[in-house]
């Protein structure tokens, strides 16, 4: 994204994902490996509420990505 003069803000996994939501707009939202433990339910509301006015969501990643889990286990 950089090579192409794309913009975009980093979270790691660790990080808590508030200090990227709330008053910002975003033209696309991606998560990629970032725990779903990480969210919280209002902030899991905002996202929705962004794709529902345009925002795009892509989701890539692994097991923390969808199950919000790293332990391993499918159930």
């Amino acid at each position: 994204m950089t090579y192409f003069g794309i913009g975009f803000e980093y979270a790691a996994s660790e990080e808590p994902a508030d200090r990227y939501l709330g008053d910002r707009e975003y033209k696309l939202i991606i998560l990629s490996d970032y725990p779903a433990a990480n969210l919280q339910a209002a902030q899991m509301d905002w996202i929705l509420d962004r794709i529902g006015s345009g925002t795009g969501l892509l989701m890539i990643g692994g097991w923390d990505s969808f199950r919000g889990s790293s332990s391993g286990s499918p159930f």
